[in-house]
């Protein structure tokens, strides 16, 4: 039973990310933001490797009984409304317009059962009430059960069982040059995304054939088969087959795709110069650009594939909620998600014992909170990183502690559910990277150290002390995977990493900027925009500083990671800095402490960072200290006066 679940559920997300609209195709969901957690909980778990498969059994069943209507058995006026959905999709759509799939009567599906059994796969119709733009309707998309394909095994074999999606670097880098570049932001949706993908020339000389679905279809006379033509979805090659054509037509109608990022695509005009970018995440896509050829082809791709929405200036993108304001500023933020996400029910005398180890229902419930945590904290919630990283870590045998702090995490995350991520002006010939790294010394439950690192884009003068504009683009929190046997192990091991993040981060910036160049050319380009790193670690910036150091490290491992850092240093032209502990972002990334999240969600809602002035940044995260202190004494007297 488990197996066949988690069969389904993974083509129901079919790769390591979905955007909501696709999950939307393969999984059942009725409002946007439960669609996100029932797919990004799925996204998370298998990204991070937290826990195991039951995990995702636990959540793909929660929402599945949440959110999809039955196929049969409805009230008649329900029933009515998903037999037309039904009709729509299989025989307009499927059968009709797209011929993606040939209907078999009995009398020849009753020789096919008996001659090529093994070459049928069951199918089903997911049904749900999909709202948007304050309306609804009625949808059912039929989908294939991809665990019984019998070419499964070589699908695998061949790779075709994946597909890229958008990275979130390369998505904040989309961002940051439509607002330097004084872009409109443009958000696409395109309907149906998967049977635009010509999949005839794959079609073998033995077809492949589906039985209907329960509940049948209208029309369609019992007993009959469906022979697959088209790239259906719940096929588990179907999202690498729409990948393939959506590049393919990118790339023909004038994108170049980026050698970094596989859904990055670059629009340059004749001179070189940046005419535009487009991102593509599955059927989601977002862009910018001004220029004949950037508009010639945004005009090429929207007469390809029939874009459901084009929202200009505002809208959602992978659950996510994006604006662009007057002054060309983008702000985005998840706050319904944050809404949405319940905290797990503990009862008062388990709340007594926080030792005693958690039953299965509330690991289960956990690990449902984990997810959501963990796919809010990723896109756009750093403030919960930590958080969410630690409760992760709390697996195989978490406690009742394990379920309160988790329980914590869930009202911070509620409580700053207006936290938005700013997207500041600055101007493109300005930008560069620059990233904060931290090392919590032994500060888990095992007695290993958290790490994390916070990347931004922002202005050169940075490193000239100056007060400037800041997008926090990336972050991490994570368990450090080495054991480390100081503070300066620990914080050298987080600094290595943040700037190899950092050298990706600067090429694929200079590849939007300056144009495509040979990967073998890495290294000049990288000198291009040096990037600044930043440690509140005196012993580890005195060791990068100084020259000759790294071999009179006690600990040679800590000498290979200095090593790694100069190496850094000469070759991105990295400026490491020191700043007190009072200044350092990433801080609130690795201790969960009420002093560093307030300098990190200050920094956050500011979108500016000082590196020299200290006054400036501590103003700032005492004004973010007072505003948590309220809003936690806000919510406090809410729920007196809600007691009866």
């Amino acid at each position: 039973m488990t197996g066949e679940i988690l069969e389904e559920m993974v083509h129901a997300s079919n790769k390591r990310s979905h955007s909501p609209v696709q999950a939307e195709a393969v999984s059942n969901k009725a409002p946007r933001v439960e669609s996100v957690t029932e797919i990004m909980l799925i996204e998370a778990l298998l990204a991070e490797k937290h826990s195991s498969v039951e995990s995702l059994v636990a959540g793909f069943i929660q929402k599945k009984l949440q959110t999809e209507l039955p196929h049969s058995h409805n009230p008649p006026a329900l029933q009515e409304r998903i037999d037309q959905a039904k009709v729509v999709e299989f025989v307009h759509t499927l059968l009709d317009e797209k011929r993606a799939i040939q209907i078999i009567s009995p009398h020849q599906a009753y020789k096919i059962r008996r001659d090529k059994p093994d070459r049928i796969m069951s199918s089903r119709f997911v049904i749900i009430e999909k709202k948007e733009d304050n309306s609804s309707r009625t949808k059912a998309r039929w989908c294939l059960r991809g665990h019984h394909d019998p070419d499964l095994e070589a699908k695998v074999l061949s790779g075709k069982c994946h597909s890229p999606t958008l990275s979130p670097m390369s998505r904040s880098i989309i961002l940051q040059l439509i607002v330097s570049c004084g872009w409109k932001l443009g958000l696409g949706d395109i309907k149906g995304a998967f049977l635009e993908a010509d999949v005839s020339r794959q079609t073998s000389a033995n077809p492949v054939f589906a039985e209907l679905p329960p509940g049948g279809v209208p029309g369609v006379a019992p007993g009959s088969l469906v022979q697959v033509l088209g790239n259906i979805y719940g096929a588990n090659d179907a999202p690498h087959n729409w990948y393939v054509e959506f590049d393919s037509v990118a790339q023909e109608v004038g994108f170049t795709k980026s050698k970094l990022d596989n859904c990055l695509y670059l629009c340059h005009g004749d001179d070189g110069s940046l005419q535009g970018v487009l991102g593509a995440h599955v059927d989601d896509t977002i862009s910018g650009g001004c220029g004949d050829k950037y508009d010639r082809a945004i005009e090429l791709l929207k007469a390809r594939f029939p874009f459901r929405k084009w929202r200009i200036g505002e809208g959602e993108f992978l659950g996510t909620f994006y604006r662009q304001h007057d002054n060309g500023e983008i702000t985005y933020q998840q706050r319904d998600y944050a809404q949405h996400i319940r905290p797990i029910s503990i009862s008062k005398e388990r709340i007594k014992k926080p030792w005693l180890p958690a039953t299965e229902k509330e690991v289960k419930a956990l690990r449902a909170v984990n997810g959501a945590l963990g796919w809010i904290s990723s896109q756009s919630r750093p403030d919960l990183a930590v958080q969410t990283s630690m409760s992760q870590q709390s697996f195989p045998n978490p406690t009742v502690q394990h379920l309160l702090t988790a329980n914590q995490a869930v009202r911070r995350c509620r409580q700053q559910s207006d936290l938005e991520l700013r997207v500041p002006y600055i101007p493109a010939e300005q930008l560069t990277i620059c990233f904060w790294s931290d090392a919590a010394f032994a500060n888990n439950d095992d007695h290993k150290t958290q790490g994390g690192w916070l990347m931004g884009l922002t202005a050169n003068d940075i490193r000239f002390g100056k007060d400037v504009p800041l997008h926090c683009m990336a972050w991490k929190s994570y368990k450090l995977p080495r054991v480390v046997a100081s503070t300066l192990s620990g914080e050298a091991q987080a600094f290595a990493t943040a700037s190899g993040m950092a050298e990706w981060c600067l090429l694929l910036l200079a590849e939007c900027l300056d144009g495509p160049f040979d990967l073998e050319n890495a290294l000049e380009v990288l000198k291009r925009r040096s990037p600044v790193g930043i440690t509140d670690c005196r012993s580890l910036y005195d060791h990068l500083v100084s020259l000759g150091s790294g071999g009179a490290l006690d600990d040679k491992r800590t000498a290979i990671d200095v090593a790694i850092i100069r190496q850094s240093i000469v070759r991105a032209g990295l400026e490491p800095r020191w700043c007190p502990t009072g200044h350092m972002a990433a801080d609130g990334l690795t201790k969960d402490k009420g002093e560093p999240l307030d300098l990190l969600r200050s920094i956050i809602r500011s979108a500016r960072y000082q590196l020299a002035d200290e006054t400036t940044v501590l103003e700032r995260a005492k004004a973010e200290r007072d505003r948590r202190k309220l809003a936690a004494m806000s919510k406090s007297q809410e729920s007196v006066s809600s007691e009866p």
